[in-house]
């Protein structure tokens, strides 16, 4: 929980989409770009190992947020994400959407902004 925590933190430092303005979700002005790998491992929103993590509240604020910030401005990426999203929350029961609900609501919000 607290890996994903901080990962979810540090990956709001990065920039995800090229030319593009600063994102509402953004910790800082580093700016920095990533790896090819790097980049691989965060945008992963199709492993279901991830979103077993996500049980806390704090874990998935954070999730939300990171994936917020990865999908700004950035089209392609949140039509995958969102994909995901509804594909998770067909499996689910009602106890477990709590997990998927956070995230959808965060993406919604940020993108409705621009």
């Amino acid at each position: 929980m607290f890996l994903l925590f901080t990962v979810s933190k540090l990956s709001r430092s990065c920039i995800f989409v090229k030319d593009s303005a600063p994102s509402t979700l953004a910790n800082d002005t580093l700016n920095f770009m990533l790896d090819d790998d790097e980049l691989a491992m965060i945008i992963n929103h199709e492993n279901p190992k991830l979103w077993d993590q996500c049980e806390s509240k704090l874990t998935r604020n954070a999730v939300a947020d990171m994936y917020a910030h990865i999908s700004f401005d950035n089209r392609e990426f949140s039509n995958q994400f969102l994909t995901t999203l509804f594909n998770g929350l067909q499996k689910v029961t009602f106890n477990q959407m709590k997990v998927y609900e956070r995230p959808l609501i965060q993406l919604l919000m940020v993108n409705d902004q621009y």
